[in-house]
């Protein structure tokens, strides 16, 4: 499995994703974990530093923490659409230069602070009520 670059659990009632089941797949980048049962977003591994695209859409995440994507510095794609979220930490996207897609689209923001996207340049945005924006 180390050889491993594409890994789909999609639609498998997931309750809680242990980001040590795929520390070893080196050559991983695309993970889709999507439309399962997922409360919480625990920080991925530094053997998780490939990772170009990871799917978390259509869960029940309601925040995402300061470090969870911390490792991920190849991540050019994070789709959290269909979420319960309502918070996301101010320093969650710090790593993440290469980012260019964030979905957040269907998730319960009261308000979402700019500092979030101020290390994604690259950045475009797409919500219901933005529909592509590009910040610069």
């Amino acid at each position: 499995l180390p050889n491993l670059v594409s890994l789909d659990l999609s639609r498998n009632q997931i309750g809680s994703f242990s980001t040590i089941l795929i520390r070893n797949l080196n050559n991983l980048q695309y993970l889709n974990l999507s439309s399962n049962r997922m409360k919480d977003v625990e920080e991925f591994t530094e053997g998780s530093s490939c990772l170009k695209i990871l799917d978390l859409s259509f869960n029940h995440v309601m925040r995402i923490g300061k470090s969870a994507f911390k490792n991920l510095k190849s991540l050019t794609e994070l789709h959290l659409q269909g979420n319960w979220l309502s918070y996301i930490a101010p320093e969650a996207l710090k790593y993440q230069t290469n980012l260019q897609v964030l979905q957040l689209n269907r998730n319960y923001f009261d308000d979402l602070p700019l500092k979030v996207f101020r290390s994604v340049p690259q950045l475009l945005l797409v919500t219901p009520a933005l529909q592509r924006v590009t910040f610069r």
